[in-house]
């Protein structure tokens, strides 16, 4: 028979089988087969019945692994990056996984995931200047989820792009010159990261 996930199979019950005198012959459950090796394949459930006279045969129950369903993607309500000192930033696959963690499979199999730019720069920081950052330094992109069989969903990842790193300035009496023109200069970072 053929299921989608390995959680699916059961454990087959045997034939009753008779020997050539009448007797019941007792399977023995010999180890499971086939080609399934985590995500789709095979899987053979074997035994052994042997008469009083040595004769044998067996009999197999075969399951098919096939998962046709797509995993449910769910991106993060929100994600944060911020742009390092040339106005550049670049999402590394660890934070780019982190943005699709909520996704599910129906085999709980292992997701990938993969986006459709991993990259930003002061284009996308927002275009409004003042004391208090806009809610426009915000950009979508799409999250590719993938399963093991190749089944896949998508979702989109709102991205906060944030111009300013504590980390990448000193600051001057208290504040820090952003890196993009596109927002106000001699503004604290931490008080723009926490506005935005």
């Amino acid at each position: 028979s053929t299921v989608e996930c390995i959680s699916d199979t059961i454990s087959q019950s045997p034939p009753t089988v008779l020997s050539d005198c009448g007797e019941i012959l007792i399977p023995v459950r010999l180890a499971n087969g086939g080609t399934f090796a985590g995500c789709e394949g095979t899987i053979t459930q074997n035994w052994l019945y042997t008469d009083c006279e040595g004769n044998t045969e067996d009999w197999t129950y075969t399951y098919t692994i096939d998962d046709t369903t797509d995993p449910v993607a769910i991106c993060a309500a929100l994600t944060d990056v911020t742009l390092n000192s040339t106005g550049h930033d670049t999402l590394t696959q660890t934070e780019i996984d982190a943005i699709g963690v909520a996704s599910t499979d129906n085999c709980n199999g292992v997701l990938t995931f993969e986006i459709d730019d991993d990259t930003f720069d002061c284009d996308d920081s927002g275009t409004s200047d003042g004391p208090v950052p806009a809610a426009n330094n915000r950009v979508n992109r799409i999250l590719t989820v993938t399963d093991c069989a190749g089944n896949s969903s998508t979702c989109t990842a709102v991205i906060r792009v944030m111009p300013l790193d504590p980390a990448d300035y000193t600051p001057t009496n208290g504040v820090a010159t952003t890196v993009c023109s596109d927002v106000p200069y001699s503004v604290d970072p931490q008080t723009y990261i926490n506005s935005g």
